[in-house]
């Protein structure tokens, strides 16, 4: 696979100032009281691995949030000649992936979705956060939701409103029988698209 992936063209392979951590997958619903059936708040949640970092590089026709944009090293030919021991040795966990605009944006965006729209900075971002949860979801509300953001309430409202408009996401309830809160899941995943 490593030698499919060091030569793909839509992937640029880069070397990061600091290791990341290992990535720890929450899971909310490992949190749920046996008896009522609700999501309980843990105590303890795991640092968020993709802290929010607004980029709009419009030299390079780059988007997204990468809190390692500008630190971060291209080190893509110089991998393109290493087995994949020799570059786990050498870089380890300081080692990215990164595909595309075009890729990330296929990715995320269902079929159905017009060539032509165009979507803010923070409505992409949300998007692309929402796309990282996979199948688990973004809850509107908590200690680990799309309020880590830093956005108020009312203006995450309306960047969700425009990406279900479009059909990007769909809003799912969360089994939280209590506060209500809503979970969003990336279109092209959860459906038929």
């Amino acid at each position: 696979m490593w030698n499919i992936i060091k030569v793909m063209k839509d992937v640029q392979i880069f070397e990061l100032p600091e290791p990341r951590k290992p990535l720890q997958i929450f899971n909310r619903y490992d949190f749920v009281d046996q008896e009522l059936g609700m999501i309980l708040e843990p105590d303890v949640y795991p640092e968020d691995p993709y802290p929010h970092c607004p980029i709009d590089d419009s030299s390079k026709n780059i988007r997204g949030s990468s809190a390692t944009y500008h630190t971060r090293k291209n080190i893509t030919n110089t991998v393109s000649t290493l087995t994949l021991k020799e570059v786990e040795e050498r870089w380890g966990l300081k080692l990215v992936l990164v595909a595309s605009q075009l890729v990330r944006n296929t990715a995320l965006m269902s079929k159905s979705a017009s060539p032509l729209l165009e979507l803010t900075l923070m409505q992409y971002c949300l998007l692309e956060r929402v796309g990282r949860s996979r199948y688990m979801g973004e809850v509107t509300q908590g200690k680990v939701s799309l309020q880590l953001m830093g956005e108020d309430p009312k203006s995450l409202f309306y960047y969700r409103l425009q990406l279900l408009k479009h059909k990007l996401v769909v809003k799912q309830s969360s089994p939280d029988f209590i506060s209500k809160r809503d979970m969003l899941i990336v279109y092209k995943i959860n459906s038929e698209n």
